[in-house]
């Protein structure tokens, strides 16, 4: 797999995983800058760590507004499933959120 680049960080912000039995897991998220590709596309590259697991990815779109939207509509995807999948809750500043870019 190709290693993504972040380049300038534009965005990040700090979450936590709450398990039913009260464990935490901090989960950073890190929003690079939109940047043309080569081929005149737009790429939004991200971060998501969450304890040990690290994703690296990026969102391709027409332009730089429709990449960081759907790099964020990704984020919030991924991050609602791996809550999901750990039978955990994510919060925000000590407050459980339904949307992690919705608070």
């Amino acid at each position: 797999m190709e290693q993504v680049d972040l380049g300038t960080i534009v965005a990040e912000r700090r979450l936590e995983l709450v398990g039913e039995n009260g464990q935490e897991v901090a989960c950073i998220v890190r929003v690079g800058k939109p940047v043309n590709d080569e081929n005149g596309d737009w790429l939004c590259p991200y971060e998501l760590e969450a304890g040990q697991h690290i994703t690296r990815f990026r969102m391709h779109g027409g332009d730089s507004l429709q990449a960081l939207i759907l790099t964020l509509k990704t984020l919030d995807m991924e991050i609602s499933r791996m809550a999901k999948k750990h039978d955990a809750k994510v919060h925000f500043f000590g407050e459980p959120l339904e949307s992690v870019f919705n608070p």
